[in-house]
């Protein structure tokens, strides 16, 4: 509509408006909007295959495999976008399909091998424990005496106790833990265990409760000291026997079977009296056998001694002359507990010295083939010198400072265990040489072990040959 043009005014002449600015513009602005647009698409798509990466590796290390492969195909996916939106859009790239192809099969290639060396939960879960250090490996033994429960380190190194508990009340974790050195033993009171015995066991029955303590050793491993206390009521009065279970690798609150302590049990078990009746009238049903006739069949006999039958008259040998019976012999039980606590210093080396008497020098020779099962070295025994009054047994080493004494306190500190008189401490002798340790054997004395000085071998005049080995 043309515009009217009042009196007097002159029209305005304008230049033509010019064509194409405005779809110029337009064009500028929308590939501006879609390279942003492809470049966060293509952050975005690079951080996902990063993160996903990260959380496949922590899935694949802790948690486990179907969760690792779940993330590692997401991280595929974003993968294969990133790809494609590159051969799509990358201006500098020809044959776009071939590089989304090629660059796709070298991406799955790359997904596969890296499921494939990721390692699994089960080979790390697997792996077995280091076995425990023999050099630390503790050696307990378990006694009950005067109310105490004692655990005894027979090892030759320190033991640490932490907490010890019996029956069912699990045992307390203590702040600072208790020292047991090498020969030592450390006792937890028990006041109320012969009181609980007699109030849950019968007269003349058994029943056993647990114990058991935590420990550790000098390479800090941790270890659970196991034990049963058996005990027995006798008119009144409560005997209690110790055994020793096998050490269970770490700390747990456990009893023989299971992980709930055991009660003292009332048993249902037959007295000597009861057994005897049930013994002597089940004899009384069954046939007495035939009596045995004895031919030359079991006999070597000269064929003077045979009737005109083959069974032969029942001659009384000779009796042979036996030895008197010894007052002093290490048992079977001494023996093999001497041997395992001494098995651990192999090649130590020793003298046994033994006064006059038959059964002294045997009781000395016991002591001598002990010593040697034990992996000793061992000489004598000799006769003591006639000027020292040897009685009982008594260990002694050097008294040079820094002498090994460790093995020779070990053998000291078991005697007393076997019930074998001794004296109550090692015996210091400047005559015997370093690495060199005396037993002197004596006869039997009715006085307390320890009462008498010390044996020693001064003034002495020994050989030196006799220190060589």
């Amino acid at each position: 509509m043309a515009k009217q043009l009042r009196e007097g005014e002159s029209p305005e002449i304008l230049p033509p408006e010019p064509k194409g600015q405005i779809a110029v513009g337009s064009q500028q602005a929308r590939a501006i909007v879609r390279k942003a647009v492809i470049g966060v698409s293509a952050v975005f798509l690079f951080s996902v295959v990063l993160w996903c990466l990260n959380q496949f590796l922590s899935l694949r290390g802790v948690v486990n495999v179907a969760a690792s492969r779940i993330v590692l195909g997401f991280m595929w996916l974003a993968g294969a976008a990133l790809i494609l939106l590159g051969a799509k859009t990358l201006p500098f790239l020809k044959r776009r399909k071939l590089v989304a192809v090629l660059a796709s099969l070298f991406w799955i290639l790359s997904v596969v091998a890296l499921d494939w060396w990721a390692p699994r939960p089960a080979l790390i879960f697997n792996t077995p424990v280091p076995a425990p250090n023999p050099d630390y490996l503790p050696s307990i033994l378990l006694l009950y005496e005067n109310k105490q429960i004692q655990v005894h380190n027979k090892w030759r190194t320190n033991l640490y106790l932490w907490g010890a508990s019996y029956g069912k009340v699990n045992a307390p974790i203590e702040k600072e833990p208790r020292m047991v050195a090498p020969g030592a033993y450390y006792y937890f009171l028990a006041d109320n265990l012969e009181d609980q015995l007699r109030s849950n066991l019968k007269d003349g029955l058994e029943g056993y409760t647990s114990f058991h303590a935590f420990a550790t050793t000098e390479d800090s491993r941790k270890y659970t000291i196991r034990g049963i206390l058996v005990a027995k009521v006798l008119s009144g009065t409560v005997t209690i026997r110790t055994q020793v279970l096998p050490l269970i690798d770490g700390w747990k609150n456990t009893d023989t079977e299971n992980d709930t302590p055991t009660p003292v049990p009332t048993v249902n078990v037959l007295t000597e009296e009861q057994t005897q009746k049930i013994a002597d009238a089940v004899a009384k049903k069954l046939p007495k056998p035939a009596p045995k006739v004895i031919t030359n069949e079991h006999f070597n006999l000269p064929p003077e001694v045979l009737k005109t039958t083959d069974t032969v008259t029942v001659v009384t040998p000779t009796p042979t002359p036996q030895p008197p019976p010894r007052e002093r012999q290490l048992s079977e039980w001494q023996k093999v507990k001497l041997t395992s606590n001494l098995a651990q210093y192999r090649g130590q080396k020793i003298v046994i010295f033994a006064s006059k008497g038959d059964d002294t020098w045997r009781y000395a020779n016991d002591f001598r083939d002990v010593l040697r099962s034990a992996g000793w070295k061992v000489k004598g025994p000799l006769a003591a010198p006639a000027n020292i009054p040897v009685v009982d047994v008594q260990v002694s080493v050097s008294c040079i400072v820094g002498a090994p004494i460790v093995p020779y306190r070990t053998l000291r500190g078991t005697l007393p265990f076997l019930n074998i008189r001794t004296r109550d401490s090692l015996a210091l002798d400047c005559e015997v040489p370093e690495e060199i340790g005396v037993l002197w054997i004596g006869g039997k004395d009715s006085n307390p072990p320890g009462i008498y000085p010390p044996f020693g071998l001064q003034g002495s005049k020994l050989p030196k040959k006799l220190w060589v080995f």
